[in-house]
């Protein structure tokens, strides 16, 4: 690529074509985190209705990443695996 002196140019990657898999634990596995001072603790259980087979279980209820779990406990968006 030529470049003249002042111009501007961006570079652009190509983009990976794999879509990225979202995958939870193995059914059975019970995480825990601990957040403001309390512990809390969630189960991956087997849910025919949630699309890949499984659902993160808090509370009774079932949701299907590990980040809506996360956001139910928070009351704020975050990155269910970190918490």
């Amino acid at each position: 690529m030529m470049i003249s002196p002042g111009s501007r140019s961006v570079t652009t990657m190509p983009l990976a074509l794999t879509k990225i898999e979202r995958k939870l634990p193995p059914a059975g596995t019970t995480l825990s985190a601990t957040f403001k001072g309390q512990t809390y603790a969630a189960t991956i259980v087997e849910a025919e209705d949630f699309a890949e087979g499984r659902a993160v279980e808090y509370e009774g209820v079932g949701y299907r990443s590990l980040s809506s779990a996360a956001k139910a406990i928070a009351g704020h968006a975050m990155n269910g695996w970190r918490f």
